[in-house]
């Protein structure tokens, strides 16, 4: 547990670091766009943003495989969608009959469906929360 909490930590402060620069190379490429040179200051701006976007994204990857998801909204299921245990859900997605590109899923109970998002390749990496059972399938 306690390493779990430095990785998170560590991510943190590199997701805020990299805000800090993300800023900082926008303020420089604002201030530089009636010079010449401003082609080198956008390249940084969107070095820093990706480089933001990657941090944010590794972030949310280390908190989904230790469990901690942001707390749920809960609404009644659907009409649409295919309800299925988180057990065939992985299966499915293990055995490659969902991918990405398939669609999407929410974390669900057997009653009532979250406004968590799942995606097939983060099925083998995410700890799901005692309280997701199910997850809701919408197909593309």
């Amino acid at each position: 547990m306690l390493k779990d909490i430095k990785i998170l930590t560590t991510l943190a402060l590199n997701l805020r670091d990299t805000k800090y620069y993300l800023k900082r190379a926008t303020r420089q490429y604002e201030k530089m766009l009636n010079k010449d040179t401003h082609g080198w200051y956008k390249f940084q701006q969107e070095r820093a943003s990706a480089q933001y976007d990657a941090c944010a994204y590794s972030l949310k990857l280390a908190k989904r495989s230790i469990g901690r998801f942001p707390k749920p909204h809960f609404r009644a299921l659907p009409e649409f969608g295919d309800l299925m245990t988180i057990k065939r859900w992985v299966g499915s997605c293990k055995g490659a009959a969902f991918i990405n590109d398939d669609g999407y899923g929410n974390l669900a109970t057997a009653d009532q469906c979250s406004d968590i998002e799942v995606i097939p390749s983060e099925a083998d990496m995410i700890q799901f929360p005692e309280w997701a059972t199910h997850v809701l399938w919408y197909n593309r």
